[in-house]
């Protein structure tokens, strides 16, 4: 259960730009259990995760992530130039 939370608990903080909202009921939503076996949970996880003031993350994954993004409009730029240099051509 706790791999199983774990894991969802990663797949949102992807979705959501490397961390989700520290929000006991909307967590637990997320996850399909109650609120205090997400807050059971959350005790055991927590030596995994990053909880600030307003925010869950995971210290690689926002790393990950963020190189995911550099990569994503570098990659972006990179074919726009060959997109016109292609275009010049025609």
């Amino acid at each position: 259960e706790e791999q199983g939370a774990y894991r969802l608990l990663m797949d949102h903080m992807w979705i959501k730009g490397g961390e989700i909202r520290n929000d006991n009921k909307e967590i637990a939503r997320m996850l399909r259990v109650s609120v205090k076996r997400w807050k059971k949970l959350k005790l055991v996880l927590a030596e995994y995760l990053v909880i600030e003031l307003g925010t869950i993350s995971q210290k690689r994954l926002k790393r990950d992530y963020q190189n995911a993004v550099n990569k994503s409009k570098t990659n972006a730029a990179n074919g726009k130039i060959g997109g016109m240099k292609t275009a010049e051509k025609w």
